[in-house]
């Protein structure tokens, strides 16, 4: 795998030439439930190619909508806690 980064909320990784991401395959960043492996197969019916850990720094995990559902936003300026969120980049088929 190559080094990952997130632009704009959406997870990327640099990968060489030939792989299933050159042919339009789609890198997604999943943290908590997101990337429990069963939960992924078996209810969402989502098979990643591959997977690598992956860490999204300048943001932050939040919970601030109703439903105690975990989200991330962009860590503000001057803002106390952790600066980034830990999870899972999955390699996903177009």
């Amino acid at each position: 795998t190559g080094s990952s980064f997130a632009s704009g909320g959406e997870a990327a990784t640099e990968k060489s030439s030939g792989s299933i991401a050159d042919e339009g395959g789609r890198w997604y960043f999943g943290f908590g439930a997101n990337v429990n492996p069963s939960k992924l197969r078996e209810r969402r019916k989502i098979l990643p190619l591959e997977q690598a850990p992956g860490c999204l720094t300048g943001w932050r995990l939040v919970f601030n909508h109703k439903g105690g559902m975990g989200n991330i936003e962009v860590l503000q300026p001057g803002s106390s806690g952790p600066a980034a969120v830990h999870g899972m980049l999955l390699l996903l088929k177009p």
